[in-house]
């Protein structure tokens, strides 16, 4: 009896979850309509990843593994150093999602620069753009360097090859969900292309030691697409936020094996790339009206660890509320009660009874 080289099976493009037959509901997301018929080679999937994995290890007591002092590697900007722990731990594998237009691979081209300006080689894959643009792009923002490597190719077996043969110092793959294994017969960017190429490049980055970053979309609820196995295979999880029409990103973790979840790192987008921002308080307090009381009470948003002071005006005392209501966006609720105590003090007429709406926003370039 000959066997199948081939299985049939349907996934769900929203999580990932498998089934032998269509289903009109996924049972564990409950998406509608989300199976997708996928046929994958039984026998490349084996052979593949005995391939990647080496040869096979055995067990040995955790106390016996001898650690040397941890090596990590800085790329010289300290807002993402500090998130990610202190810099890049050797084999980690780091994904970092964002909205399109972000910043996402502006970011990914600076860290490479700043690896490369210390003297290591390091590899730059995009599925997205091509050798010329990368270029154009890199010339704009000041970060050529004969270090950096740049390819354009999607297909995973080339970039292994690749890897073995140029053997960088760091890896950026721009992006994920563009990879594809020529085996699989779904589209780049469905669930089994993305989980076969994201195992394949966990495991040579664990083989290797190369610390390796993958650039991943996000969906329009904001979470990065694929299935969510995605983020248990990696490291590390970034996200990379912000408003287009401002100029501030903010890059925080969710996910962290080598470091705290606690630090979000400021940037600030202008023509020739991202700035740091060291301290988001003084940008903030600069905006403050001329002439204001020296002694102002700030308001301070707590972002996760680092603390950013805007100028708010609060009242002397609190007039109440009585049937009013507001809305805010960008602050808490419980700013409407401070902001009407304010208006109320500043022009003498009682608003116990109006409906107030705040909208708390960041400057932008002209300071407004």
């Amino acid at each position: 009896m000959v066997k199948k080289s081939h299985k049939t099976i349907y996934s769900c493009q929203t999580c990932g979850y498998q089934a032998p037959k269509w289903m009109g509901k996924c049972p564990d997301c409950g998406a509608w309509d989300a199976f997708v018929e996928e046929r994958s080679s039984v026998a490349f999937s084996r052979r593949s990843a005995s391939t990647i994995s080496g040869p096979p290890t055995a067990p040995v007591p955790i106390d016996c593994i001898e650690l040397d002092m941890e090596l990590r590697l800085l790329t010289r900007i300290q807002e993402f150093d500090r998130v990610l722990g202190g810099g890049l731990v050797p084999g980690t594998l780091v994904l970092i999602g964002g909205d399109p237009g972000i910043g996402k691979s502006t970011l990914m081209l600076q860290v490479l620069f700043g690896l490369a300006d210390q003297g290591h080689k390091v590899l730059y894959v995009s599925g997205e753009e091509s050798n010329r643009q990368i270029r154009l792009r890199s010339k704009r923002l000041n970060t050529v360097s004969p270090n950096i490597l740049v390819v354009s190719e999607v297909e995973v077996a080339a970039i292994m090859s690749m890897i073995e043969t140029t053997q960088p110092k760091v890896i950026v793959v721009d992006s994920i969900q563009t990879m594809f294994n020529a085996d699989l017969t779904s589209a780049p960017g469905s669930v089994s292309q993305v989980r076969e190429a994201t195992v394949q490049l966990m495991l040579m980055a664990k083989k290797s030691e190369i610390p390796t970053l993958l650039v991943g979309h996000v969906t329009k609820d904001g979470a990065i697409a694929g299935p969510k196995l995605l983020e248990h295979m990696v490291d590390t999880v970034l996200y990379f936020e912000g408003d287009r029409n401002h100029i501030f990103r903010i890059l925080r973790a969710v996910k962290n094996r080598f470091g705290s979840t606690n630090e979000i790192g400021v940037f600030e987008m202008k023509d020739s790339g991202l700035d740091e921002v060291a301290n988001p308080s003084a940008v903030f307090l600069s905006e403050r009206p001329a002439g204001a009381p020296p002694k102002e009470p700030r308001w301070r948003l707590l972002r996760r660890r680092k603390r950013v002071r805007v100028p708010e005006r609060s009242p002397q005392r609190w007039q109440p509320m009585g049937r009013s209501s507001g809305a805010t966006r960008g602050a808490r609720a419980s700013a409407i009660k401070r902001h009407a105590g304010v208006c109320a003090e500043r022009t003498g007429r009682p608003c116990a009874r109006d409906d107030l709406r705040i909208h708390a926003f960041a400057p932008d370039a002209r300071g407004r």
